[in-house]
């Protein structure tokens, strides 16, 4: 028993060990938890307070953007509002203003009832005048009814003859007169819209060389590439003692071309030889009927025309590489259809026809050589097959008068060819042919008596003629000057107008001694 109290005494001491770690250990669980649950409080109510600050914000930043949308939808209404008011001001304007032409017509036909009234009062008046008149006639002249009426028509008759005779000669002159002014404000109108650029064209085709020793290349041994340029090509080289440059010649403006674009292309490439000349001239040739197209479908978009058929397209941009007396041919028939188009809206014409017709009218100087018929009746022959309208081909064919047209429109190209060809710098005259009409001009001026001496001036569109005073007087210098303009309409082939300005200058010279 003794040795087993230790025992027992370090069991109860165990126990209460135990015991108060159990208790110990039982409270901090509870007081963890508490503080885990106040801090899971704490963390409900932050989140809690943040939602409720986030819910505010967007409620704040959605209240916002309702009342920016309702301040815009009120200055929409408020700007409906003032078209509304404003279209009722103009309503209420245009109500008054019905109002006060109403009341004028109202009063107009007032005043038209009242004239008609007195003029039928007059016609009874004159009806009752012309029975005294006509029986006075028959007391004075002792006729009868009959008789005097046959005699009064007779004068009637006549008179009646003299006064439309002399209206109808008054009507042609005023239509004479009303015609050439409207026709000339139509084709000033015109000209006046229409604004191009006038370059005459170069008819040599020079190429530039970036030194003389590219020449013998050029010419290579023996002269075979040369040759054998020229005979593909179709052209003639000319080199002489010009530096750095060759000419080439030929009658042909494309295959001046194709002579061009080839030597540029082996000048560039710096290859020279037979070979490789036979390859640049195909691709030059191939790249050409390309550029054909394209010149044709810029033409046609720049002159509003479409719908044209290929061969039509291919023909407008083979004209970009013919000259007419220094003039382009495809500008100046852009230019014409430009023209016909303006002035087909002045006359309230079809504008789109005129048009066609003015681009498409010189596309017979395209066409190869054939038949013995001009550049008109080829192009309206040719239009034709290409499926145009029998009124396009028909204005090409009658723009020289070969042919007669069967609309306005065809009348208008011509008046439209001969303004683009006409007009200052448009086309160049060979100097040889400007000296030779000038000096034909002074020597007919010098053939009249009392005539001292003659200058043509502004290239022979103006003739200056100075006379003798003693020989000429200033009725002799009107007739004179008429006579020379018919001498020169006999004997001299002029383009347009020359003015002739007769000169008559009398000086009295005295010496005091």
């Amino acid at each position: 028993m003794i040795a087993l109290m230790p025992f027992l005494f370090g069991l109860t001491v165990g126990l209460v060990l135990f015991w108060g770690y159990f208790t110990l250990k039982k409270g901090g669980f509870f007081a963890i938890g508490n503080r885990i649950i106040k801090e899971a409080e704490r963390q409900a109510k932050k989140i809690e307070q943040e939602l409720d600050l986030k819910l505010q914000k967007e409620a704040f930043a959605a209240e916002k953007e309702n009342e920016k949308k309702w301040q815009i939808f009120v200055r929409k209404m408020q700007k409906e509002e003032g078209r509304i008011k404003e279209r009722e001001r103009v309503l209420e304007k245009r109500i008054v203003l019905v109002d006060h032409r109403t009341a004028a017509l109202e009063e107009d036909l007032r005043k038209f009832a009242t004239h008609s009234k007195q003029l039928e009062e007059k016609k009874k008046e004159l009806a009752t005048q012309e029975e005294n008149l006509i029986s006075a006639l028959q007391q004075l002249a002792g006729f009868d009814s009959s008789e005097a009426q046959l005699a009064l028509f007779e004068r009637l008759e006549k008179s009646l003859e003299v006064e439309q005779a002399n209206r109808i000669q008054q009507s042609i002159r005023q239509s004479r007169e009303t015609c050439e002014s409207k026709a000339k404000q139509i084709v000033a109108t015109a000209i006046s819209r229409l604004s191009i650029s006038c370059v005459s064209e170069l008819l040599i085709t020079p190429v530039l060389l970036p030194n003389d020793a590219v020449k013998g290349r050029i010419i290579g041994r023996e002269g075979r590439n040369i040759r054998l340029l020229e005979q593909l090509c179709g052209v003639n080289l000319i080199m002489d003692d010009t530096p750095g440059t060759i000419v080439i010649s030929g009658f042909d403006p494309i295959r001046k071309e194709v002579a061009k674009q080839a030597l540029q292309k082996l000048i560039g490439d710096g290859r020279i030889h037979p070979t490789r000349i036979e390859e640049v001239v195909l691709e030059c040739q191939e790249g050409i009927e390309k550029q054909l197209v394209s010149y044709g479908e810029e033409a046609a978009f720049e002159a509003c025309v479409f719908s044209l058929h290929s061969d039509l397209i291919m023909l407008l941009g083979k004209l970009k590489f013919r000259t007419s007396v220094g003039q382009n041919v495809l500008k100046h028939s852009i230019e014409v259809s430009q023209l016909m188009g303006l002035m087909a809206l002045e006359l309230n014409l079809d504008a789109p026809l005129a048009k066609r017709i003015g681009l498409l009218h010189d596309i017979g100087k395209a066409l190869p050589l054939g038949k013995e018929v001009s550049h008109a009746i080829a192009g309206h022959d040719f239009a034709l097959k290409c499926g145009e309208d029998s009124k396009v081909a028909n204005g090409i064919g009658a723009h020289h008068g070969e042919m007669e047209s069967t609309t306005i429109e065809g009348y208008l190209v011509a008046m439209a060819d001969a303004l683009s060809g006409g007009r200052s710098g448009a086309r160049s005259v060979p100097l040889e042919k400007t000296f030779t009409r000038m000096k034909q001009l002074e020597e007919l001026s010098l053939s009249f008596e009392g005539v001292i001496a003659a200058h043509a001036v502004q290239a022979g569109k103006e003739l200056r003629v100075i006379v003798s005073p003693s020989q000429i007087d200033d009725a002799k210098s009107i007739v004179l000057a008429r006579n020379l303009a018919k001498k020169i309409e006999e004997k001299i082939s002029h383009p347009g107008k020359i003015k002739i300005t007769v000169l008559r200058q009398a000086r009295a010279v005295s010496y005091a001694l």
